[in-house]
């Protein structure tokens, strides 16, 4: 043993025999413990032990004492699990602005997990062009935009990309989110206030859907029936083919669903001046590329960081049911709602008096006079305008509703006994419209994060054709053998970059496969920036065979300037060719080239056609690209009809 070692053991024991001199006995662990309670530690050691608990430990930590509360509330704690969990996707510097918007960084962590799972690129499969909408942090918020399709020339991507904005979500405080959708009304720019509950880790589809709001407490059954008489046994016949319970909103027709959404976004419409629509979030990231030096002290990112707060201040003011100009409450905004009564009868009248008059033949004097108390009380509230929508779901008029209930329950069995049994009926659709409405008072716009389990075309989802509704990618991330999966553009042409007229620009989602032919590369189209759309989103543009190396040269031997192009890898494949019609494209025999700057090229043997790639960054494309206005109403959310036409660039 050496000696340095023997010293020091003699030095310990010596100071054990000074302790027992002294009477000093060792303590057992269990007297340490509750000799030296945890919070008697220095806030600097308490901190450090925080630091790697997971929140949820800290929020359990938190319920265990009056003086571990106070331990777990430090602002110093949440601040180091803002850093851990989003320190790679916000700045250091982004998040201190942030906290000089709202001063709590536990206000700022639950809001950042609140949304965190929505960042990333979102997809509906209308139109044809594509619906491509990348979800990225703003300011004390998350904003959703779309990238339009669109060509680009010989500077390629060095202007950025066009884009619109679809959506934001705000922190408004205790970490709790207020949303807002945008649109276009009368060519100015405008939003629809709704509500927005938190999205759950793994969420993959956004709906937007109408939400109630206010619960009534006396609300018991269905308002098309006699209550009274239903008490003592008597139900309408198509009651017993439906659940009872409220009626969820993707349970209604598509027709009555897009009515009602329609109908609220036209009701709560806020019109935006240019100043509420700019800076949606930093451009820091841009400048940063370009080689510009970034701190607290600079001038532009300053000032930058006072129109977004200034701008988050307006948003709030909204959400607190204040208007842009003074703080009093607006007739004309109604962000809690409006009038569950008001919007039933502007959705179902129509159907349901031409169901109600084609009964006129059965002469009866009774029913035909409860037909005519309908009918009178539907021309007056047909003129009732949007000062009829009350706060907090009031309405003085009795509704169409109240006035149904005067039918008694055997007059109404006679009506139902025509109606088809299929839901599609008109008295069936507007039985479940009323059910969905019962549920409140009032009823707002809501837009829900949900986990779903979805059929897949390798990486593109299989959508429903009636959900306003926007569907997750998963984006793999690279690693060894696996080096090029993720996000690229396209465009068709070569020399890369020396195109001197406008190509079509393709977003592509690259991801590798393990199939029985062994490791392949799977190109699938998510947006079609060109004139022509030859196949339909989520068709796989090309396949390369990884495990299959080609023998072909690349077509050409030096690059846009004039530099020669170094091949480093070749794969043998399959790209996409015209077949059996637009949604059953063929292939043809190919070749994927890896050149040694990063670049991809696809090459089809036959006609020698190039398709070259290169990685995006779509954040900073978006920072460095040009705002354009968005479209009207919902469909700037999700578009739902088919059309080839590039329906988001008519700017």
């Amino acid at each position: 043993m050496p000696y340095r070692e023997i010293a020091e053991m003699g030095s310990v024991q010596s100071a054990i025999a000074r302790e027992k001199d002294n009477s000093l006995a060792l303590c057992r662990e269990d007297d340490v413990a509750s000799n030296f309670p945890l919070t008697d530690l220095p806030e600097d050691v308490l901190e450090r032990i925080l630091s790697y608990l997971s929140p949820a430990d800290i929020c359990n930590l938190d319920m265990a004492s009056k003086d571990l509360r106070a331990v777990c509330s430090a602002d110093k704690v949440w601040w180091n699990q803002c850093e851990v969990a989003f320190g790679n996707q916000v700045s250091r510097l982004h998040l201190q602005a942030w906290w000089a918007a709202l001063p709590s960084w536990r206000s700022i962590f639950r809001f950042m997990y609140s949304v965190n799972s929505m960042i990333g690129i979102w997809v509906h499969k209308n139109p044809e062009r594509g619906n491509l909408v990348f979800i990225t942090w703003g300011f004390l918020s998350v904003v959703g935009c779309r990238v339009i399709p669109q060509s680009v020339g010989h500077k390629g991507l060095e202007n950025g990309l066009m884009w619109a904005p679809v959506f934001e979500i705000v922190c408004s405080g205790y970490g709790s989110a207020a949303c807002f959708l945008y649109g276009c009304e009368n060519g100015g720019d405008c939003c629809y206030p709704g509500f927005f509950n938190g999205a759950k880790e793994g969420c993959n589809v956004l709906l937007l859907e109408a939400e109630p709001r206010i619960c009534l407490s006396n609300t018991t059954g269905p308002f098309l029936a006699v209550e009274a008489e239903a008490n003592e046994g008597h139900s309408l016949k198509f009651e017993r083919s439906l659940d009872e319970g409220p009626v969820p909103f993707d349970r209604l027709h598509s027709d009555d669903k897009r009515k009602i959404l329609h109908e609220i976004a036209g009701r709560v419409t806020l019109k935006l001046p240019k100043s509420m629509m700019e800076p949606l979030f930093s451009r820091a990231m841009a400048r940063s590329e370009s080689g510009m030096h970034m701190s607290s002290s600079d001038e532009e990112f300053q000032k930058e960081v006072l129109s977004m707060t200034e701008r988050r201040s307006l948003l709030m003011r909204i959400c607190n049911g204040g208007d842009l100009d003074r703080k009093g409450a607006p007739a004309n905004i109604h962000y809690r709602g409006i009038s569950s009564d008001d919007l039933f009868n502007k959705i179902v009248d129509s159907d349901l008096m031409n169901m109600l008059l084609s009964h006129r033949q059965y002469g009866d004097l009774e029913l035909t006079k409860a037909i005519e108390g309908v009918q009178i009380h539907c021309s007056s509230s047909s003129n009732v305008g949007s000062s009829d929508v009350l706060n907090n779901g009031v309405q003085a008029q009795p509704s169409l509703r109240q006035w149904l209930v005067e039918l008694t329950v055997d007059k109404m069995n006679q009506i139902v006994e025509s109606a088809d049994d299929d839901l599609s009926s008109g008295f069936k659709r507007a039985y479940l419209v009323q059910r969905f409405l019962g549920q409140s008072d009032s009823v707002a716009l809501g837009l829900h994060a949900h986990q779903w389990y979805l059929d897949m075309y390798g990486t593109w989802p299989l959508m429903e054709n009636d959900q306003f509704a926007l569907y997750k990618l998963a984006e793999p991330l690279s690693q060894a053998g696996k080096e090029h999966p993720g996000l690229w553009s396209g465009t068709f042409g070569w020399p890369h970059g020396q195109i001197q007229q406008s190509r079509g620009l393709y977003l592509l989602l690259l991801s590798y496969d393990d199939t029985e032919e062994g490791l392949v590369l799977t190109a699938t189209k998510i947006l079609n920036g060109g004139d022509r759309v030859s196949y339909p989103n989520g068709s796989q543009m090309f396949k390369a065979y990884v495990d299959r190396r080609s023998d072909k040269e690349f077509p050409s031997h030096t690059d846009k300037d004039g530099e020669r192009v170094e091949i480093t890898h070749a794969y043998e494949g399959d790209g996409i060719a015209s077949g059996y019609g637009y949604r059953y494209p063929s292939s043809e025999p190919g070749d994927l080239f890896v050149e040694k700057n990063g670049l991809l090229a696809f090459v089809w043997r036959e006609s020698g056609l190039v398709l070259n790639l290169q990685r995006l960054n779509l954040r900073v494309l978006l920072e460095k690209g040009k705002r354009v206005p968005a479209i009207k109403g919902i469909d700037n959310y999700a578009y739902l009809e088919r059309s080839y036409e590039n329906v988001y660039a008519h700017f």
